[in-house]
């Protein structure tokens, strides 16, 4: 007798609770909730610029447009004592490298969205004809512009 109430016991319990006594291997829900999900934040990135733009108020010494590949070129343009500054663009997954010979080389990593940079170089003394080097991965799309100002004192 004492074996038949806890049979029954323990089937009230499992018809009570919701649970079945065949087991199918997947969790049985009595209910549910709704689900509340956040707003997605959409992520913007900024749009290709040219880096000329960078350069406000400069001279401008060369800009190369929107290119892929690799370029050279020479400044022949004399550059005073003072500041040159070398701007990129770049965006693809690899590295672009600007070889300016006497102001210097800057390589910079680029990556699916549209990056930029800016170099800075002071020159004590003037310098006449100056090479002009880009080079780029394969898949990089790159925009470079160098420009001089007459101060030298700007901040790393």
């Amino acid at each position: 007798m004492r074996r038949r109430s806890l049979l029954g016991c323990a089937t009230t319990v499992l018809l009570l609770s919701g649970c079945s006594t065949a087991h199918t291997g997947q969790p049985r829900s009595t209910a549910s909730a709704p689900l509340h999900r956040a707003a997605a934040t959409p992520v913007t990135y900024a749009s290709w610029g040219d880096p000329a733009q960078d350069l406000k108020g400069d001279t401008i010494l060369a800009t190369t447009g929107r290119r892929t590949g690799g370029m050279e070129t020479t400044l022949s343009r004399k550059v005073a004592a003072g500041t040159v500054w070398v701007a990129t663009e770049c965006q693809g997954i690899g590295t672009l490298t600007v070889d300016a010979s006497t102001f210097g080389v800057f390589t910079e990593p680029c990556s699916a969205h549209p990056d930029s940079s800016l170099n800075a170089i002071e020159m004590s003394t003037p310098t006449t004809t100056t090479p002009l080097q880009v080079t780029a991965d394969p898949g990089v799309t790159w925009a470079v512009a160098v420009g001089w100002d007459k101060s030298l004192a700007h901040p790393q």
